[in-house]
């Protein structure tokens, strides 16, 4: 349509003196459908019908012919006129993904706009967003520097409404595309208050935000808002299905996991409880997760002190382990080590050796001793054997935790490091041996000032 009336004033300028009534003209025309027709404003953002991006481009491309030959200053709306066919060139380039020529264009309507005496600053701000959304794949940088422009024009202005929040969201994702976590969950969250504020959470910008926020939530330990945002990010399902880092099984066990750190083990275990038969888990390739599934069941009914729901729910999974994948893997050895913690939690020692013993066996056949699984393994054989009273056979496992610590493939928490000294410390004061014990307290008392500070509770503990 923009080529079209371009061309119209290229014919007729030259009969006609009076410039206003060429204004009047274009401005009394309706486009016809499909041809970039302005269906609308909504909170700022114009609307177009605009299916048809191929086919405009040869008109929009004609259009340029024109603009050196016609005098575009006589009115606010004449001068806007190459922007616009510049824009809607951009426009068109974007819309079919070949982002260089978008960025040309737009490029374009950006410098001739900026050199009209009128003020566009909202035309202005628009053509910078859209140049944010074409650099995406071209120069990350760039998309940012005019994403940030964006977001400080409606800060300038003290401006808070939907479409600034969907700015300080595609800030918040340029800054995790580059890597700076701390300001992607900054500005993650200022948009989530401002949606919430507006009462704008049914969308799919707000599910994908309570998603993240319940991951950052999570990953700091702060359980109780992690929990809070993934049931936000479960309840909005529908709007971020198709989000390729969601998992709705996942983010729920995720979400029992933030309630049994908070000790809320009953709304834990009604979580886990609407996924544990879920197909997904059962695909041969998220065994482990499934693993993880039963572990977080298990240790939730324990916390409800419903002890032979949990060892019931262990040795119907050691069957299904065994009838799907049989007895000599590692998967089968992880299931059959925490099973044995379970019976030791649970002072079954006797029984508890069976799982435990076999775990050790499939660990060393399978030639898998530098894993921090082993090491939590041989740390329960450790206390297991302490309280049968096996104090050397005791030590020989506590004693194989140590010397393999420094082998493990992963990092294995210091804490955990900790945990097994403290052990072999008890073992050594239980049967006597304090010229043994001392020098291991002494060292652990030193690790955990380090960690966790002078005057903190475990500290003092040691």
């Amino acid at each position: 349509q923009l080529g079209n009336a371009l061309a119209a004033l290229a014919a007729v300028q030259d009969y006609i003196a009076e410039q206003s009534l060429l204004a009047q003209g274009l401005q009394s025309f309706q486009a016809v459908p499909h041809r970039l027709e302005h269906l609308g404003t909504v909170k700022g953002i114009d609307f177009y019908n605009t299916n048809d991006f191929t086919n405009a481009i040869p008109h929009f491309t004609q259009a340029l012919r024109y603009i050196d030959n016609i005098d575009f200053s006589t009115s606010e709306t004449t001068q806007l006129y190459p922007v616009q066919n510049y824009y809607y060139l951009g426009v068109c380039y974007q819309s079919l993904n070949n982002d260089q020529k978008a960025i040309e264009f737009l490029e374009l309507a950006l410098k001739t706009l900026s050199e009209t005496d009128i003020n566009q600053e909202d035309f202005m701000i628009g053509i910078k967003s859209d140049l944010s959304f074409a650099y995406l794949t071209v120069d990350i940088k760039k998309s940012y520097d005019y994403r940030k422009e964006v977001v400080e024009s409606f800060e300038k202005d003290g401006i808070e409404d939907e479409v600034y929040a969907i700015n300080l969201y595609s800030l918040a994702f340029l800054y995790r595309n580059m890597d700076f976590m701390p300001s992607f969950y900054f500005n993650l969250k200022k948009a989530e208050k401002i949606f919430s504020r507006l009462d704008l959470t049914n969308n799919d910008y707000y599910a994908i935000i309570a998603f993240h926020l319940g991951n950052y939530y999570f990953e700091i330990n702060d359980f109780s808002a992690s929990s809070e945002f993934f049931s936000k990010a479960e309840d909005r399902h529908e709007f971020i299905k198709d989000y390729e880092p969601y998992n709705k099984v996942e983010v729920v066990f995720l979400n029992a996991t933030a309630l049994y750190n908070s000790d809320q083990f009953e709304f834990s275990l009604k979580k886990i409880n609407t996924i544990i038969d879920d197909p997904y888990l059962k695909q041969k390739e998220n065994i482990a997760f499934y693993t993880g599934v039963i572990d977080r069941k298990g240790l939730a009914l324990m916390k409800l002190q419903r002890y032979e729901e949990a060892k019931l729910l262990y040795q119907n999974f050691e069957g299904y382990l065994k009838d799907k994948f049989g007895e000599n893997t590692e998967i089968f050895a992880k299931h059959s080590a925490n099973y044995g913690q379970i019976l030791i939690d649970l002072d079954d020692f006797t029984n508890a050796e069976i799982p435990l013993k076999k775990a050790y066996d499939i660990y060393n056949a399978l030639n898998l001793k530098e894993t921090d699984h082993y090491l939590l393994l041989l740390n329960s054989l450790g206390l297991l054997n302490f309280s049968l009273g096996n104090y050397d056979i005791s030590e020989s496992y506590f004693s194989e935790a140590l010397d393999q610590i420094n082998k493990v493939d992963t990092a294995y928490p210091e804490l955990n490091k900790i945990n097994i000294l403290n052990n072999m410390a008890v073992l050594y004061q239980t049967s006597g041996e304090y010229d043994k014990a001392a020098p291991i307290y002494d060292t652990i008392l030193e690790k955990k000032k380090a960690i966790l500070g002078e005057n903190k509770f475990l500290s003092a503990l040691a």
